[in-house]
């Protein structure tokens, strides 16, 4: 079983939805709703997330639809990555590492 995640408009904000389906639940829908919310046709034209702008426009918009800044400011990274890439916590590791390295740069 896969969990996806499915992206929803509700009241001018983005909602992010987890479901534990054997058919993928994402894809076009969430190309649309995401694309309509950083103004990038996503749906008509996928490779545009392939973009540095508009990914990283994607990547602000998913972070505060998975509410990840209060997770982020106790530095819960555990947390952080299970809502990013679900229980397993794929990428962890790697997380933690330049987790680690970004700090020592910022606070010195």
């Amino acid at each position: 079983m896969t969990t996806y995640a499915s992206f929803h408009l509700v009241d001018n904000l983005l909602r992010v939805e987890t479901t534990s389906i054997f058919r993928d639940n994402s894809g076009r829908a969430n190309f649309r709703v995401i694309g309509n919310i950083v103004k990038v046709d996503l749906e008509g034209h996928p490779e545009l997330a392939r973009e540095p702008t508009a990914a990283a426009r994607i990547a602000f918009a998913f972070w505060d639809a998975c509410n990840c800044s209060p997770l982020a400011d106790v530095g819960d990274l555990e947390a952080i990555t299970e809502k990013v890439n679900g229980p397993a916590k794929l990428g962890l590791a790697e997380r933690r590492d330049a987790t680690l390295r970004a700090a020592d740069i910022w606070l010195g």
